[in-house]
Formats: structure tokens, sequence, C-alpha cells
């Protein structure tokens, strides 16, 4: 049996939630969402704190924390990754990294055809992936992702021009500005556009982590790492700072953020 944290915080929306992986079940437990444009860091520490209260559980109880890595926005990915370093440092546990696009898509994993995966990445750009599900075969329920194309970045039209590559049904998923900007910049020849306005759920990630960890994809809080595809997002300043070293200051960060509200 696996108690999991699920920590969400790289787009417009911030929220956690915890679940328990038992056998071939995946139970959330608690779980917490809200939009905020601006304040994810006041946030996201007293969601985890009031998500175990819910649950009755406490820190000590967590087997895994699986967080959402980006592509997203700047400041909200460092403090999703830096509380989660935080709190794996501080109770010596693994952790599951997904995308951000990952996330989106594995909310629609059953859909037959591909999965299109829109995040805003402002500027006038979007960050975005394409993906398969299938049957998942181990012990954790439902369906797997395959990914068809990795996250890029690009203009709306860079994305009408990607996806006309690909034959059959398409289900694009997002929130509604982002979708209506690919929408509008035209149509997609060679297949029906499905359009859903979604956000990514800290309780899919609970049942991402599940299949993530079972297949041996776990990760030391050391390797956290935020996934920006866009270099002028980067701080040039610390380009020479191995990215351990990175993972760790964030961790220190946000166990400032956590200390006192997490027990």
């Amino acid at each position: 049996m696996t108690e999991i944290l699920a920590l969400e915080s790289a787009t417009d929306v911030v929220g956690c939630a915890v679940g328990r992986h038992n056998d071939n079940l995946v139970e959330v437990r608690a779980s917490m969402l809200a939009n905020s444009d601006r304040s994810h860091g006041q946030m996201l520490a007293p969601m985890v704190k009031a998500v175990l209260s819910e649950a009755e559980m406490s820190i000590v109880d967590i087997d895994l924390v699986a967080v959402d890595c980006g592509p997203g926005r700047y400041t909200g990915l460092r403090v999703g990754i830096a509380t989660a370093a935080a709190l794996a440092y501080g109770q010596s546990l693994p952790v599951v990294k997904v995308s951000s696009t990952e996330l989106l898509a594995f909310g629609a994993r059953r859909f037959n055809g591909y999965i299109v995966s829109l995040v805003d990445a402002r500027r006038g750009e979007v960050f975005y992936a394409v993906y398969r599900g299938h049957r998942h075969q181990g012990t954790a329920p439902g369906c797997w992702l395959e990914e068809i194309m990795p996250p890029k970045v690009g203009k709306p039209d860079d994305v009408i021009t990607e996806l006309s590559k690909y034959k059959g049904r398409k289900l694009l998923l997002g929130d509604s500005e982002i979708v209506g900007s690919v929408i509008s910049n035209g149509v997609i020849n060679n297949g029906v556009i499905n359009c859903g306005v979604v956000s990514p759920s800290p309780s899919s990630l609970v049942v991402l982590a599940a299949q993530k960890a079972e297949a041996g994809q776990v990760w030391e809080a050391s390797e956290l790492t935020p996934l920006y595809l866009r270099p002028p997002d980067i701080n040039t300043a610390r380009k020479d700072t191995s990215k351990k070293d990175i993972a760790k200051k964030d961790a220190i960060k946000g166990d400032a953020v956590t200390r006192d509200t997490v027990r």
C-alpha cells in the first residue's frame, strides 16, 4: 500500500490531493483545487495541510510525493517543485515527476484518437504535446498514455501545422482561451476536432503517479527540475549551477513555507 501526495501549481490552477494505491485500486482520499493568478506560493502549503487533515493523515504517513514539473508558469513551477522537494527531503521520500501536458491528457486517456494538450505559454504562444491512450497491463488501474510528440512551444499556427500530420480523431484539451486561439487560427483537416476545457487535476496526478511508481519511474528530490522549454524563462545568473544544487536551494526555500504549515 502506498500513500501518495500530489502537488499541482504549474498553470493558473493550484491544488493538491492525497490518495492510496493498494493492489489494483487507487483511491483519492481528499483533494483541493482553485484558480489562482499570482498567489500559488501563499496557497499551496495551506492546501497540503487541509487535504491531509481531511484524509485524517499527516505528512509522516506519506510514502510518495508527485509534482507537475511543467511546462507552465515560471513562478508556479518553482513553487510546486520547491514544496515537493522540501517535503521529500524532510521525510526521505521518493518523488514522481510528470509534465503538465501529460497530466492534462491523462484525464482523457480513454479517448479513441489523438489527445492534444494545450497549455498557455503567454506571449501569444502555446505549450503543446500529442498523446494516445492504451489499456494499462499492470496492477494500477485504467489506461496509460503513449507520447506521440513531446512538449513543444510555438504559435497557434504551429499547433495547426503539427496536427495536420495526424490522421483520425483529435481531442484538444486546455483552458477555453488557449483552445479557442488554436481553433480560430485554422481548421484541421483529416479528422474531427473535439474540444475539452480542462485544467491539470491533482486527483488525476495521484492515479498517474501510481502508474509511474509501479513502472519504477521514481526519482530523488534532488532530481526535480522544471521543464521550461523557452530559454528566456531561465535565470541566466544561475546557468552554471548544477541541477541538484538548484533543487536543494529551492527545497530550502520551500521548507520555509511548509515547515510551520505542514505537520
